[in-house]
């Protein structure tokens, strides 16, 4: 009797519960660093990349939809932005990019818009590198700290 009771409780929650809703799609927007130390861009290669056909416009240049998250690198975003104004090229030439990078971002805003947004760690480090040293770095000190 109580298995019969515990079945139809269990069978009568499992229909009362809503069914599930599509899965959150997860996009990430990362890159190497293009700039040089002085703020340079090495190349004009991150343009080619901002393209409705590059590697980080296909990730943009999509329809709107709800249930994505976000997941972008504050210093690519700096980057892009740099390149939104005047930039100069390490090589000395001419620039290319600049409606480029302003058709990227307003099309990120878009996109993004209504969505979770989660900003990676300025430069998207390894964080299995970053642990590894901290935790080097710690013994380090603890021995020197004796």
């Amino acid at each position: 009797m109580k298995k019969l009771a515990l079945a139809l409780i269990t069978t009568s929650l499992a229909l009362m519960m809503p069914a599930a809703t599509a899965a959150n799609s997860v996009v990430r927007i990362t890159a190497p660093i293009h700039q040089t130390f002085s703020g340079e861009f090495r190349n004009d290669d991150l343009v080619e990349k901002l393209t409705p056909a590059g590697q980080l416009g296909r990730l943009v240049f999509r329809s709107v939809e709800k249930n994505r998250t976000w997941v972008i690198d504050p210093a690519l975003v700096d980057e892009i932005l740099s390149m939104t104004g005047p930039y100069t090229l390490a090589t000395g030439a001419d620039t290319s990019g600049t409606e480029i990078a302003l058709n990227w971002m307003m099309q990120l805003r878009k996109v993004s818009a209504d969505n979770d947004v989660v900003a990676l760690a300025y430069g998207n480090p390894d964080v299995r590198l970053a642990k590894k040293l901290a935790a080097s770095k710690a013994f380090i000190l603890s021995v020197c700290l004796k």
